[in-house]
């Protein structure tokens, strides 16, 4: 206006112009910051602004809408609708964290201690100390979590919204609790909607704050406490939620509130309405209300709703609802009013009855019992008479079956004494080798593994075998297997035991093939005749290898493939020659010891694990390493079954 001597420019910000503003601040370096929906600008001059990009792709897309200089921290604070929140310190943005990502910033405050308030339109309030961010949202007692408008004064952070405005006590803030108080159309405001960051201190005595209906001012020293309490009064019981004439219920009725004194109700009257009413002359709109129902809640129920609504009540009972009320201000009536009400228990739940009933139910038992008595006696003759009956044939029968275990048993152990008479002793090895060690433990009472020794003038033929199945099954093919061996090498000269092999072979076939079986049963062995002279051992094997070291390597001597017993074609097994030194070990072992689960692991031992223990100890004497496999056997397998027959031999030259 050139008569007032003001004048007015536009300074353009955007080629086009189209830009909305909604926030302006000005830093300690006097420079213009504009926050608009189409990023943030910054004029050195006041005249020629230029954008402030917030982080790398940012081409003046940002919808800025609030900015903050922070005296405390030297920093500048910017608020966007939909990035988030920003802070700009020694001229460079940085991106702040700790809100939720899909927080829409509207509003930034800082209050007289430093602190960082910051507003959203859909979160509710954060606050930031510096080091620590708290929310306060609508489950706390605000408004509503569309927040506009953020002010701080020295006691107080007062948050306008959507449903009106509410202050923030920050003393009782600091000591952990939200004090929040609400004013709205009964404290004067024209509209609850607050206009978007429309607040304008007026002193530390009041401010100013724009609604969509008008303008209002506060002014603290007229904002005064309601300290009278509202008058509070039952004013009506509803039964089943419908109007009763009290009148037809009781006598003593009060003639005010039409509402009796004592009442008694039938089982079926428990759904029960309570209306009341509190009286207060300021902001009556602002009256809440506090109930407990003595015999049901635990604890007061708080709320502006004039009904109290309790069904399914228990009857039998007495309950009493007490009632209290407080104005706006949150200043509580000192009278507690009491109703009390008591509801019958239906017939069937009175003590008489349940005496009555404890008695026909006690004489319909001692009939019963009595009756259930009598019968069992019966019952129990006609039982020891039969069980006697059946106890005499049960005996004959227990005798039978125990003369055939008896039989079985005598069997078996006949069967184990012939086959441990079979086996050659470690004494028969040591007449002729440096040590031997045998370890053997079959399954069961005789086993399908066994070892075979014999010496001819320089030679030593000594096999290990392990014939199909353990026990008793295992035991008669390895008595077969070991006869049809015995008469091969006597055949042989105790020579060549490739063609010992082939013969045992043959005779087993033949013996299976007269027996008139299918041959399923069958024998894997590892054969080797040692001269003692030339310290030459020849080796034949079928599926069972056999092992010696010498010179602290294990060599493995591999057999042929088809197991002793194989019928479906012509076998012949081959002949390996090494030569060995004084004090090698020869070992041969079937897979019982390898197959064994361990009870931790539940794995197999492995040949690989065995060897490696026969090879760490192959200078240890024989009789220790028999005793170590005992023991790592039986630590291993544990409180688990033995799943196989097991034999490890082992011969030092």
């Amino acid at each position: 206006n050139s008569t007032l001597g003001y004048s007015f420019n536009r300074l353009p910000l955007l080629p086009n112009d189209r830009v909305r503003i909604d926030d302006i601040a000005e830093d300690r370096q006097k420079r213009i910051w504009v926050a608009t929906s189409k990023g943030l600008f910054y004029a050195t001059d006041g005249i020629h602004f230029n954008h402030f990009p917030l982080f790398d792709s940012d081409t003046g897309g940002v919808f800025v809408q609030k900015l903050q200089i922070d005296t405390l921290r030297k920093r500048m604070w910017v608020g966007t609708r939909f990035n988030g929140i920003f802070f700009i310190e020694n001229d460079k943005p940085f991106k702040f964290t700790g809100i939720d990502k899909n927080a829409e910033i509207s509003t930034i405050v800082q209050d007289f201690k430093g602190d960082i308030w910051f507003g959203t339109r859909n979160s509710g309030v954060f606050h930031y100390d510096g080091s620590n961010i708290k929310q306060i949202k609508e489950t706390d007692g605000v408004s509503s979590n569309l927040i506009y408008v953020l002010y701080a004064d020295s006691d107080y952070l007062w948050i306008g919204t959507n449903l009106g405005l509410d202050r923030l006590s920050l003393a009782e803030y600091s000591k952990g609790k939200i004090d929040l108080r609400h004013y709205g159309s009964s404290e004067g405001l024209p509209d609850l909607e607050i206009n978007l960051n429309g607040v304008l201190a007026d002193g530390d005595d009041g401010f100013w704050i724009a609604t969509n209906g008008g303008l209002a001012h506060y002014q603290k020293s007229l904002d005064k406490i309601n300290n009278i309490p509202p008058k509070v009064s039952i004013t009506n019981l509803l039964l089943r939620s419908q109007p009763t004439p009290w009148a037809d219920y009781a006598s003593d009725i009060d003639e005010l509130t039409g509402l009796p004194s004592q009442l008694k109700l039938s089982y079926w009257q428990n759904h029960l309405t309570f209306e009341f009413a509190g009286v207060s002359f300021k902001n009556p709109q602002g009256v809440k209300y506090a109930w407990f129902l003595e015999g049901l809640d635990n604890s007061w129920v708080e709320s502006k709703n004039r009904q109290a609504v309790y069904s399914n009540l228990q009857p039998g009972k007495t309950y009493r609802l007490h009632l209290k009320a407080a104005n706006s201000d949150g200043i509580w009536s000192g009278e507690v009013i009491s109703m009390p009400i008591y509801i019958a228990p239906p017939f069937w739940a009175t003590w008489w009855f349940r005496l009555l009933s404890i008695i026909a139910i006690g004489l319909l038992i001692y009939w019963y019992v009595n009756r259930r008595i009598q019968y069992l006696k019966e019952r129990q003759e006609e039982l020891e008479a039969m069980v006697e009956q059946r106890t005499v044939e049960l005996r004959e029968q227990l005798d039978i079956v125990d003369d055939k275990n008896r039989q079985i048993m005598d069997s078996i152990m006949y069967a184990k004494f012939l086959q441990t008479s079979m086996l050659p002793s470690v004494d028969d090895f040591k007449k002729y080798f440096n040590d031997a060690f045998i370890f053997y433990r079959p399954k069961d009472f005789v086993s399908g593994d066994f070892y075979w020794f014999c010496h001819h003038k320089n030679l030593s033929v000594f096999a290990v075998a392990d014939c199909t199945g353990h026990g008793v099954p295992g035991a008669i093919v390895s008595v077969i297997c070991e006869n049809a061996l015995r008469n091969a090498v006597k055949e042989c000269d105790y020579q060549n035991p490739a063609q010992i092999l082939t013969i045992t072979n043959a005779h087993v076939v033949e013996f299976f093939t007269q027996s008139q079986k299918s041959i399923h049963d069958g024998m894997e062995i590892a054969l080797a005749i040692f001269n003692h002279h030339t310290l030459e051992l020849d080796f034949s094997g079928a599926k069972l290898p056999l092992y010696y070291i010498s010179g602290g390597e294990v060599v493995k001597l591999k057999p042929d493939i088809y197991r002793i017993g194989w019928d479906k074609e012509k076998v012949l097994y081959n002949n390996q020659r090494v030569k060995l030194s004084k004090n090698d070990l020869i070992f041969a072992f079937t897979d019982g010891f390898c197959d064994q689960f361990g009870a931790e692991t539940g794995q197999k031992f492995s040949s690989a694990r065995l060897k490696s223990l026969l090879v760490d100890n192959n200078q240890q004497p024989h009789t220790y390493i028999e005793q170590l496999l005992s023991i790592t056997f039986d630590q291993w397998r544990g409180f688990t079954e033995q799943t196989d027959d097991v034999l490890v031999m082992g011969i030092k030259v």
